[in-house]
């Protein structure tokens, strides 16, 4: 039986990465395949029959050509050594990798930020330099394989990131359409508390919806563990502009809870400087919440016409427009379609047949 070996730095909770590792590995499944999980750390719960540790692995992938081993790439510390060195097809995975420069500042649980940028860069040192050795490569954005065409990769698969939209979700709220919204407003964003997420963009423009909503409140849900002082420095910045009692920040989410969360919301805001997909603004349209975004780097890509796209990051234009979506019934109803439709066309892509294309391509 072939065997679909999916390798991984970690299998975090409500991380983009690893939840497209396990949604791959129920495909894999799906299609007939064996299917394995290769985590570099262990799991919340530990290694299991399916999810095993990397020297459990190495003996059996070296001497079993009937593998096809597909690394998960999304910056530093991604095990590529030993996946390079195993037997069978190698397939490249590639998230995108943040640019660096946004994390020199910044101190993570990890190290400095300096450390964490070195390691960056290096990180795409090593993806430019091994890019012949693999047998496909394949990028979770059209944005993605531009990069992976800049550093020499030739045999590319366009493979959409795989998202878990429970099947309620994907019909139109009417409620949220035709009930009269009130006039406390919720703003929401979604996303791990990271200096290119951008969040204090979000807190300036919520600044200015609030001298229009005077009883709005915003919700940021994403865990902060990964750099305490950027959501210090966020949790100052709300305090300097007397926003800290409208201001809920929500960590350690499950998926219905962050569902709801959405549910909550009025507005959508994606004010990021770079996303190599952002799976959080299709999670929005898929719960009928208007979505304005800032085009950069895969964001447009994602977006996919619908939704409110922005060039100019202007805080106080930015919260005029809230008030607008929240104000003009047809305005708002107009892009609730455009994102229903929008979500519906790329909820048909099948990521079980795609990896099996994927299987058969490399």
């Amino acid at each position: 039986m072939t065997l679909i070996c999916q390798h991984t730095l970690w299998l975090h909770e409500r991380d983009a990465t690893g939840n497209c590792v396990r949604l791959l590995h129920e495909c894999a499944l799906s299609q007939g395949f064996e299917s394995w999980i290769v985590s570099l750390n262990p799991p919340r719960g530990g290694y299991g029959k399916e999810i095993i540790s990397p020297d459990k692995i190495n003996k059996y992938i070296n001497k079993n050509n009937n593998i096809y081993n597909i690394l998960h790439f999304a910056g530093a510390g991604y095990p590529q050594s030993h996946v390079r060195r195993a037997g069978g097809k190698k397939i490249l995975f590639y998230h995108n990798i943040t640019p660096s420069y946004f994390f020199t500042n910044t101190g993570s649980v990890s190290g400095s930020g300096m450390e964490l940028a070195a390691s960056l860069v290096r990180s795409r040192r090593v993806l430019a330099e091994f890019s012949g050795e693999w047998d496909a490569a394949a990028g979770v954005s059209r944005y993605n394989l531009k990069e992976l065409r800049r550093y020499g990769y030739k045999k590319l698969f366009y493979f959409p990131l795989p998202l878990n939209l429970p099947a309620e979700l994907l019909k139109t709220d009417e409620s949220m359409k035709n009930d009269a919204l009130s006039d406390s407003p919720v703003i929401g964003t979604v996303g791990r508390l990271a200096p290119n997420k951008n969040i204090e963009s979000i807190l300036a423009v919520f600044y200015f919806v609030k001298k229009i909503f005077p009883g709005s409140s915003l919700i940021i849900a994403g865990s902060g563990r990964d750099f305490p002082e950027y959501r210090q420095k966020l949790l100052n910045l709300g305090s300097e502009l007397g926003l800290s009692l409208s201001v809920r920040y929500l960590e350690n989410l499950d998926d219905a809870a962050l569902y709801q969360a959405y549910r909550s919301m009025d507005v959508f805001l994606s004010l990021s400087l770079h996303e190599g997909f952002g799976a959080p603004i299709l999670e929005a349209m898929a719960c009928s919440v208007p979505v304005i975004a800032r085009d950069c780097a895969a964001v447009g890509e994602t977006m996919g016409g619908a939704g409110v796209l922005i060039k100019e990051l202007r805080p106080e234009i930015v919260a005029e427009l809230v008030q607008k979506i929240l104000k003009d019934r047809g305005f708002r109803e107009s892009i609730l379609e455009g994102q229903k439709k929008r979500v519906q066309n790329y909820s048909g892509i099948s990521p079980a047949a795609r990896l099996k294309e994927l299987v058969e391509f490399a």
